[in-house]
């Protein structure tokens, strides 16, 4: 809190940092986030992971929802996954290359759009780039990458 009582934008912001479910969630919508933004190599069976684990991460957040999120919200969070659900059904093994991440529109706008989310449930900001710091490699023993067993081409979707 400042010294004259009121709380700053930016200390409202951590507190609102997601938690369970929700920091799953973000912490996927920044990897994929980062993936897209950053010119750092990466794998194509980590992309491949990234879409499965948000479709984990997706689908276990709004199962278990106590209360609806906002229209804005949800109407966010469902063109992240019609958009990485549209890349699956391409059946496109190129778009799956560091190449394509880096000059393929598709991609792009999966970044984009998970930026929307972000923003529209006011996750804060400032902790973004920690989060991504953070986000697993590829490591098989890992809890997070235990979805990665599945390649999203052969990962069972839901039609929005």
């Amino acid at each position: 809190m400042s010294t004259d009582g009121q709380t700053t934008t930016t200390e409202k912001r951590s507190a609102i940092s997601p938690s369970g479910r929700e920091a799953r969630l973000w912490r996927v919508l920044v990897e994929l986030c980062g993936a897209v933004d950053e010119p750092k190599p990466v794998l194509p069976a980590r992309l491949e992971h990234l879409v499965v684990e948000f479709d984990d991460a997706y689908t276990a957040f709004v199962e278990a929802m106590e209360r609806l999120p906002s229209e804005s919200q949800f109407v966010a969070l469902q063109a992240v996954d019609r958009q990485l659900a549209a890349m699956v059904r391409a059946k496109d093994a190129a778009l799956w290359t560091e190449a394509a991440l880096r000059g393929d529109v598709r991609w792009s706008e999966a970044g984009r759009l998970a930026r929307g989310v972000i923003e529209a449930f006011d996750w804060p900001a400032r902790r973004l780039a920690l989060v991504a710091r953070e986000a697993p490699g590829e490591d098989p023993g890992s809890e997070r990458s235990s979805a990665s067993a599945n390649s999203p081409r052969n990962a069972p979707r839901r039609d929005p």
